[in-house]
C-alpha cells in the first residue's frame, strides 16, 4: 500500500517464478514415454526460446491476478477501481472527497472477499 490523502494504490507482488517449469514439469511426468529425455536433446536455441516463453507466462500470471482483482471488485462489489497506467500490477484508489466511514468499510469488507476468493482460485 502507498499513497497520499484520499488518493491510495495497492501493489500485487504475483511471485510466478518458476510456475511454467513445473507446469511443463508435471505434464512431462503424466504422459507416458521418457519425455524428460526428449526434451533434453532439444536444440539449445529452442530450450532458450522456451525458457523465455515460460518467464513471458509467469511474468503475466502475475499482471493477471491484479487485472481480475479489479474486475472482481467492480463486477460482484459495484467498486470502481483501475490498474495505473504504468503497471498492470498496481491497483489505483481514488475515492471521492466526500467518503463515509461506511463506504470504506464496505470497501475493506470487499477488497477483503475479492482477495480470499482469488487465493481459493474462485
Amino acid at each position: 500500500m502507498r499513497g497520499v490523502g484520499l488518493m491510495n494504490a495497492i501493489a500485487f507482488d504475483g511471485g510466478y517464478e518458476g510456475a511454467a517449469g513445473a507446469m511443463v514439469d508435471d505434464l512431462l511426468t503424466r504422459l507416458p514415454g521418457d519425455l524428460h529425455a526428449l526434451a533434453d536433446t532439444l536444440p539449445d536455441t529452442v530450450r532458450t526460446a522456451l525458457r523465455a516463453a515460460g518467464s513471458e507466462v509467469e511474468r503475466a500470471l502475475g499482471d493477471l491476478r491484479c487485472l481480475r482483482f479489479v474486475g472482481t471488485l467492480g463486477r460482484e462489489h459495484r467498486i470502481l477501481t483501475f490498474v495505473t497506467a504504468n503497471s498492470n500490477r498496481v491497483v489505483r484508489i481514488q475515492p471521492p472527497l466526500v467518503i463515509t466511514d461506511a463506504d470504506v468499510d464496505r470497501f475493506v469488507k470487499a477488497t477483503r472477499a475479492v482477495c480470499e476468493s482469488l487465493d481459493t482460485g474462485l
